[in-house]
């Protein structure tokens, strides 16, 4: 009976127990949220709203949100404190609203953001890594090198970052996203592929210090209206593989902008613990290969260096390119040498046919200078300065002992060019000295030459006689010249002269067309 008493006891308490147990095991579960979040458990407006909002969850990068949609006064100053006390993380701009209260107004927060601390890194991951859409999950911990752009160098955070892909070796491998927590405020973002902690190829970092408020979008990335962020920037780099204890290194751009120009194309070394070893420095860089790397210098040369950055030799390649610049810079100096004899054998054999040329010319027209045989009306010519342009004229007149002519132009080179300081003016009259002027009797082919070569200006004169009232001598009282332009006079102009006869010369002024009348 005992024994049955107990048995039926126990059933009895079960029956009672069971149902407590049951409520509590859904009491446990409603203990924390979705994101395995404590909720709290108290009955203060305080624990009561913060369960709440914990229990509405949060939208993709966002903070939980607190509404306080009733009348009562919430002060900003409990709420943070209430933070504080369960290691929550708030948003300092929350908002506040006025409420009427005993006939007054008192202000009152209305809009409170808090997160979790315990959460906050997967919070900071999820706006680092936009690429992932919020899909990848930080999933393990492991050693990486996270390049630290103030020190320019990487730095190793041993077994503590945390890592979405696989760790081998203590090492974070493959390709995902990482972060590390440094204290409350400062994560360190990093994704790309990795090899043993470092990175291999292209890889962002990025430093986030969530007490700044600027760790949003960063410089180099378009927001959806189009403009860039002003947020902390990315810092890209481009790593290879280690070999021989050296990685080649590139630092793509450091994110404060999107054109920075050549450095952003620069190599250089990264040593097994991470440090620079050789600053970037070179257009191109290859892996280290018997103590040696082949970089691609600023002078455009391909040479070889050692581990110290140092010259060592030029490449094969570049020794045949200095072959090639060679040989093509002797063939230009050997080509310009051939050209420079062929216009010094032009050129001679040019001044030896002008020469012949002259020598005949000149034997051609001795006859034709003999100035005894001149008479009124020929035509007499002079080649003009050596140009193989010729000067026509007719003889006009001689003076009395024969040492000078007077002949009038028939055609000329230019208008404007001079003999012996008189214009040479189609129709002008001029006195040349029968000796030493070159003057000949005209060639057929040289009149013709001249003829088609003229283009000076013609004129006309008119002159008017009268008596000299002091001498009685004959007197030009004044000369009209005519200047035409293509068969259109274009001026004229009217000069009075002196008498000839007691000027004391029996000439006119030598500037003067017309002499010895």
């Amino acid at each position: 009976m005992r024994n049955q008493f107990f048995i039926g006891g126990m059933a009895f308490f079960l029956c009672l127990l069971l149902p407590h147990i049951a409520w509590g095991q859904k009491a446990v579960s409603l203990d924390k949220n979705d994101e395995g979040i404590l909720l709290p458990s108290g009955k203060s407006w305080e624990e009561i709203h913060f369960r709440e909002a914990l229990m509405k969850g949060r939208e993709y990068k966002k903070y939980y949100e607190l509404i306080n949609e009733e009348k009562k006064i919430v002060h900003a100053e409990d709420l943070i404190d209430f933070c504080k006390k369960n290691n929550y993380i708030w948003d300092e701009n929350y908002e506040t609203k006025q409420i009427a209260k005993f006939g007054d107004f008192a202000t009152s927060v209305s809009n409170f953001k808090f997160i979790p601390e315990s959460v906050f890194v997967y919070y900071v991951f999820d706006w680092t890594d936009r690429s992932s859409s919020g899909k990848i999950s930080l999933k393990s911990k492991g050693t990486a090198y996270f390049f630290d752009p103030a020190a320019n160098r990487f730095i190793r955070m041993e077994d503590s970052a945390l890592w979405s892909g696989n760790i081998v070796d203590g090492f974070v491998d493959g390709t995902g996203a990482g972060i590390w927590q440094k204290d409350k405020t400062h994560f360190y973002y990093f994704c790309g592929t990795f090899q043993k902690g470092f990175p291999v190829g292209k890889a962002k970092f990025r430093i986030v210090d969530t007490e700044c408020g600027t760790w949003g979008y960063s410089p180099r990335e378009k927001l959806p209206s189009g403009k860039y962020g002003d947020g902390t920037p990315f810092r890209e780099v481009e790593l290879g593989e280690m070999h021989e204890g050296m990685a080649t290194y590139r630092y793509l751009d450091n994110g404060e902008g999107h054109n920075q120009g050549k450095a952003n194309e620069l190599y250089g070394y990264v040593s097994q613990d991470g440090s620079i070893a050789i600053t970037p420095t070179y257009r191109k860089a290859l892996a280290f290969n018997g103590g040696r790397a082949a970089v691609l210098n600023d002078k455009e040369e391909d040479v070889y260096i050692d581990k110290t950055g140092q010259f060592v030799d030029y490449t094969e390649s570049q020794k045949k390119i200095f072959a090639d610049e060679k040989a093509r810079q002797d063939k230009i100096k050997a080509d310009e040498e051939h050209e420079r004899l062929l216009a010094e054998e032009k050129a001679a054999e040019e001044k030896r046919v002008a020469e012949e040329k002259r020598l005949a010319y000149l034997k051609k027209i001795q006859p034709l200078m003999d100035k005894s045989k001149w008479q009124r009306g020929d035509r007499l010519c002079l080649e003009f300065v050596k140009q193989g342009r010729y000067i026509t004229g007719t003889l006009e007149e001689w003076n009395g002992d024969k040492s000078k002519c007077r002949i009038k132009i028939v055609t000329s080179p230019n208008g404007n060019m001079s003999y012996n300081g008189d214009l040479l003016a189609k129709n002008n009259l001029i006195w040349i000295p029968t000796s030493g002027e070159g003057w000949h009797k005209a060639l057929p082919e040289e009149i013709e030459a001249a003829n088609a070569q003229d283009n000076s200006i013609p004129t006309q004169e008119i002159q008017q006689m009268a008596i000299c009232p002091e001498c009685g001598g004959q007197k030009y009282v004044e000369r009209t010249t005519t200047d035409y332009f293509f068969g259109h006079a274009i001026g004229s102009s009217k000069k009075t002269l002196k008498c000839s006869r007691c000027d004391g010369t029996g000439f006119i002024m030598k500037s003067q067309t017309i002499k010895n009348f």
